[in-house]
């Protein structure tokens, strides 16, 4: 079973009400000690209440600025209903409260992004999809994780983008036609993703609906799948990820954010800045500029930090 919007609010919930018994606010009651915060309370709480795993690190500002959001939300709502007479998340000094992500930046923690592709592994690994949308599921994950193309690339593959030996059904190439600058690439398929392919091709020959559609990834409807049903995929994925790894989702939970990812990490692993910009199919280097921030200096001296002034 995946992890619903409900859960993960409970989760935040929960954690909020385990600092305020440990803030000691004076309630009589659990039930109403949540009413009794203020704008101190709501500020030790984001910077040092949540209780990271990795104290030395601090609470991350994605971290932050999700609970305080998520606090305000809560509060005007009850603000709203005339259950408290003021939101002690808005009472905080404006230059206190987290600063907001840019969500084109948004990337997975290292953390993330490997307990990410183990889940893939092991699915491979133990032959888990035993129906036709979990083996095509399984292979667009790795697609993205592996190839980092965009949302609206992998949507848009034909059945010819596939190259290798079809009579034996192996595949050795993806083939991507963009008709934007650099956007027409061709990408190696590393053995695991490969195998996957294999796998959602026979699953796709006998889906009844399959041949009203050239599209790879087809939906059971045969028809191109929809932005929306990738989102949804891959949401439960990430969801699934940070479950696993114990730690927050990431702030944003769409295929865009592992395509973001594996472009920092092509970065961090020494690849040139130009000959990532061909990969991902971008004008230039240019198109790197709104990940900088997530860039080790130590291999790309140009990269800023988080929060630096530019």
């Amino acid at each position: 079973m995946g992890i619903t919007d409900e859960d993960s609010y409970r989760y935040f919930w929960n954690t909020w009400n385990q600092y305020l018994v440990l803030a000691d606010l004076g309630a009589s009651t659990d039930e109403h000690r949540w009413t009794l915060a203020n704008a101190s309370t709501v500020l030790h709480f984001l910077n040092a209440g949540t209780s990271p795993r990795k104290t030395q690190e601090g609470v991350s500002a994605i971290t932050r600025r999700r609970y305080w959001r998520l606090l305000d939300r809560i509060y005007e709502f009850a603000l709203s209903k005339h259950w408290i007479v003021a939101n002690p998340a808005r009472a905080i000094n404006e230059w206190e409260k987290p600063r907001a992500e840019n969500p084109k930046g948004a990337v997975l923690s290292s953390h993330q992004w490997e307990r990410g592709k183990r889940l893939l592994q092991s699915a491979c690994q133990r032959r888990e999809p035993d129906n036709a949308t979990d083996a095509r599921n399984l292979a667009i994950l790795l697609c993205l994780y592996e190839l980092g193309i965009t949302p609206l690339e992998l949507r848009s593959l034909n059945l010819d983008a596939l190259q290798g030996n079809p009579e034996a059904n192996t595949w050795t190439h993806l083939q991507i036609d963009g008709s934007g600058v650099n956007q027409r690439r061709r990408f190696h398929l590393e053995p695991l993703v490969a195998a996957a392919l294999s796998d959602w091709v026979t699953h796709r020959k006998h889906m009844p609906n399959a041949g009203k559609t050239e599209h790879l990834f087809c939906s059971t409807h045969g028809r191109m799948m929809s932005a929306d049903n990738l989102h949804l995929l891959v949401r439960e994925h990430l969801l699934q990820v940070a479950a696993a790894s114990e730690s927050d989702p990431a702030m944003r939970l769409g295929p865009q954010v592992i395509r973001n990812t594996r472009i920092v990490r092509w970065i961090n692993e020494g690849t040139p800045p130009a000959q990532v910009a061909l990969r991902a199919g971008l004008k230039d280097e240019k198109g790197l500029h709104h990940l900088a921030d997530h860039f080790n200096r130590e291999v790309h001296p140009g990269a800023r930090r988080t929060g630096e002034r530019r």
